[in-house]
């Protein structure tokens, strides 16, 4: 099923920050809209809703960090948690994306720009979100659905 047009939001969670990109109208690009600092589960779900209502998302794309045998461990079970508090708050549809090495990735994008490791550490989380979003619209219309939050 092809990524409906409109806004959408992708999502980095992580322990100390969320990541947050945002597409464009017609879901085509992603860029970097802002990093949370984490508060709490309630607060940072909340959060995200708000930000998600300001900027009309059609969908949530959440990272979720599977090992690299593809199990899901104790960091995906967080993410879970956290995306079970996103879905009570959003009346959207939260989708799942495999985020293994998408930190790893924005990283080597912000380097590859010259930024210094400052720089990096205040960048890497929305440029692991726009990862996972940018995924998400260039695969979805190809016929690879993601997996729902749900599932």
């Amino acid at each position: 099923m092809p990524v409906a047009r409109g806004r959408h939001m992708g999502l980095d969670v992580g322990d100390r920050r969320i990541g947050v990109a945002l597409s464009d109208e017609t879901a085509t690009l992603a860029s970097a809209l802002t990093t949370l600092t984490r508060g709490g589960g309630s607060k940072d779900a909340a959060a995200v809703a708000d930000l998600a209502r300001r900027h009309g998302a059609a969908s949530i794309v959440v990272g979720l960090p599977l090992n690299m045998n593809g199990t899901r461990g104790p960091q995906a079970a967080k993410v879970l948690a956290f995306v079970k508090g996103l879905e009570r708050r959003l009346d959207v549809p939260v989708v799942l994306r495999d985020e293994r090495l998408t930190t790893v990735e924005a990283d080597e994008r912000l380097r590859a720009a010259g930024l210094g490791w400052k720089e990096r550490k205040r960048m890497v989380d929305q440029v692991a979100a726009v990862v996972i979003l940018q995924e998400y619209l260039d695969q979805e219309p190809a016929g690879e659905p993601a997996a729902k939050a749900g599932a």
